[in-house]
């Protein structure tokens, strides 16, 4: 991996460690590159929504790529 890359990972895992502790795995994971489809795009939904699943489930930017796929929603019978 490419210096730069590391350095930003680290900063934002000691972020994560800082303001969210309890998602802490989730996002080691997703930079260790040990994670499933799932588990990272949790990981960026909870960061664009600042940590908030709340915001996530009921977030409405439609235009996003991972709009239908992000976790938290009801799953429709």
């Amino acid at each position: 991996m490419n210096e730069p890359f590391v350095s930003r990972s680290r900063k934002r895992l000691q972020i994560v460690a800082r303001d969210n502790p309890s998602r802490l795995k989730l996002f080691e994971a997703v930079y260790a590159q040990r994670h499933t489809r799932q588990q990272a795009i949790k990981a960026n939904c909870l960061d664009c929504q600042g940590f908030d699943s709340v915001a996530v489930k009921d977030c409405g930017d439609r235009l996003c790529p991972l709009w239908k796929f992000r976790p938290f929603q009801r799953k429709s019978l």
